[in-house]
């Protein structure tokens, strides 16, 4: 009886420890307040990133809500604000203007201490974004003023406070001549240009990865490859298909205005294909200079918002330096990487376009393919298409490739377009 008493207790001490060992995992898994389905920032930045991040997104939306609006409700940051971006750990960094004493900033210095970086800079965001507007609005409707020709192009970057110019003559008297007749602004900085910002789709280019796209089906979605026919009436690749759109009550998707078919940009009235030749829209609008977006109506398809990680929704999403982006295009989906600055300049085909530079990695044919934004699968949107990519190694942060935002995309000729 003993024995049995005494193995009873060994086997209870056994599965007490097995148990104990078991509650710290338990209690870990916990801590990392995540689901599969918003795994994906957890997963690649690691459990400190995602934590950072996910408060910092929430405290962003408090300190907009403290913020003024407009008649349209669009957000005015105050003046004593410099700008607002996620750092490498993603953690909230807010610019205070040196001196600034509003009370906005004591709110945030006070509330927020713990839980938001504050850094102290020269220069409002109001004032860089008022010069980058004008810059943007003088250089490519000034032509025949050799200051404004010599520019390639203009960013306003937050995370160090300053409007950058990159002039392709690069030179004391050069930089003379931009400030005599363009801005003398003093905090608007210099640097040489670096070639231009590649949009060249190689058309005739088919590329097939069949693992990555719908054959023999007329669903459509965000990031599939778009293909025209030429003059012979042969299917050639052409770029990739952005976020699904509705502009004067028909529905459809949005894509890069400057794909090009028999020696000229695409137009109204042109079909689109998916890769096994069925048409599935015809272009309907299109707004080459400044956002190079164009719309094409939906036929007879099965309209869907999937993208890689999962349904976007019909919320437009604006991005700060430092938000995570995704590209999903011809060439791959699930492509990720950071925004970091607004650009506007001149691109390969000398036509100016204004938008954001990103990390994610984007190649020929992906253009007009959607850019998101996926902070989890409640919180997720549209942020705009891919327009083009610099040479490797062109910026040191990584940011070479360049999309169009959807505010931008709703002017001229596509004036009201939304994401639906």
């Amino acid at each position: 009886m003993k024995k049995i008493y005494f193995k009873g207790f060994i086997l209870f001490i056994i599965v007490f420890a097995l148990l104990f060992t078991m509650f710290p995992a338990m209690a870990n898994d916990s801590d990392n307040n995540f689901n599969n389905d918003d795994n994906s920032l957890y997963e690649i930045f690691g459990k400190e990133y995602f934590n950072n991040y996910t408060k910092s997104v929430a405290l962003l939306e408090d300190i907009y809500n403290s913020f003024p609006t407009d008649e349209q409700r669009n957000i005015k940051y105050p003046d004593a604000i410099g700008g607002i971006y996620f750092d490498e750990l993603g953690c909230l960094v807010v610019l205070i203007v040196k001196n600034a004493n509003c009370e906005i900033t004591a709110t945030i210095q006070h509330l927020y201490t713990n839980n938001v970086i504050i850094r102290e800079v020269e220069y409002s965001y109001n004032l860089l974004r008022t010069t980058f507007d004008y810059l943007n609005n003088k250089i490519p409707n000034n032509t025949k003023n050799a200051a404004a020709t010599n520019v390639q192009g203009i960013s306003l970057d937050v995370i160090n406070n300053e409007i950058v110019v990159f002039l392709n003559e690069y030179s004391n008297n050069s930089i003379e001549l931009f400030k005599r007749h363009v801005s003398n602004d003093s905090h608007i900085i210099f640097r040489k240009s670096f070639g231009l910002l590649s949009i060249d789709d190689n058309p005739n280019e088919i590329i097939v990865d069949e693992d990555n796209f719908i054959m023999n089906s007329t669903t459509v979605r965000p990031g599939d490859p778009l293909y025209l026919r030429n003059a012979q009436g042969t299917l050639v690749s052409s770029g990739s298909i952005g976020y699904r759109a509705t502009l004067n009550g028909l529905n459809g998707y949005t894509t890069a205005a400057h794909l090009r078919i028999n020696g000229r940009y695409i137009q109204s009235g042109d079909n689109v294909y998916n890769r096994s030749g069925i048409r599935i829209g015809t272009i309907r609008r299109t707004q080459l200079t400044s956002s190079d977006v164009a719309f094409f109506q939906t036929l007879n398809t099965t309209d869907t918002n999937f993208v890689a990680r999962g349904t976007l929704t019909p919320q437009t999403k604006n991005v700060i330096a430092g938000t995570p982006v995704t590209l999903d295009a011809r060439h791959g989906r699930d492509r990720r990487g950071f925004a970091r600055a607004l650009w506007a300049g001149n691109n390969s085909h000398g036509f100016w376009v204004s938008g954001v530079r990103a990390t994610y990695s984007s190649q020929p044919g992906d253009s007009g393919g959607i850019v998101y934004v996926w902070n989890s699968t409640s919180d997720n949107g549209a942020a705009g298409i891919t327009h083009g990519i610099f040479s490797a190694g062109s910026w040191p942060d990584g940011g070479n490739s360049i999309f169009t935002t959807i505010s931008s995309h709703s002017t001229g000729n596509l004036l009201g377009i939304r994401p639906r």
